[in-house]
């Protein structure tokens, strides 16, 4: 149950920074020396795929999120599941809907974190939220997880 409930804090922590990004306009105001806040509207996925495309988005991202829904929650009720695979479950079921709460409700997802002190050229232009860094970093763990083979701790 606590990860549910930390999928959902972050979810509405998300929320409110996204509504604030937009009320507030932000456009490449420093918080750091290496980092900006840039509002800009993703239509498309990640780096603008299928942007020209008005619902695909919506349709694909939606799709994932309900295939982790229905693999994933049983998982976090598992007793046979360890904390480092229902943390990475958490990070990319929370990650997801965020994204997808912005599609449903916006017709798009809100972006507003930049990078231009980034050394790879490609890392300054992208735009990104923290729903993006959560399934980044969820990702990335499952990978690991399975690379190192996982043992009881598997996704």
């Amino acid at each position: 149950m606590i990860y549910l409930a930390l999928a959902a804090l972050f979810i509405a922590t998300e929320w409110l920074i996204k509504n604030r990004a937009e009320k507030e306009n932000w456009s490449r105001k420093k918080i750091a020396g290496f980092l900006e806040l840039h509002t800009c509207r993703n239509r498309g996925m990640v780096l603008g795929l299928f942007r020209s495309r008005k619902y695909l988005p919506t349709i694909i991202q939606t799709g994932i999120f309900l295939l982790l829904s229905a693999a994933g929650i049983p998982l976090l009720f598992s007793e046979k599941a360890g904390i480092g695979a229902k943390l990475t479950l958490t990070a990319l079921w929370a990650g997801t809907a965020g994204n997808v709460v912005d599609r449903l409700f916006r017709g798009y997802v809100v972006d507003y974190i930049r990078l231009p002190k980034a050394k790879i050229k490609k890392l300054r232009q992208i735009v990104f939220n923290l729903a993006d860094v959560l399934i980044l970093i969820g990702a990335l763990a499952a990978v690991y997880s399975i690379l190192k083979g996982g043992g009881d701790d598997v996704l």
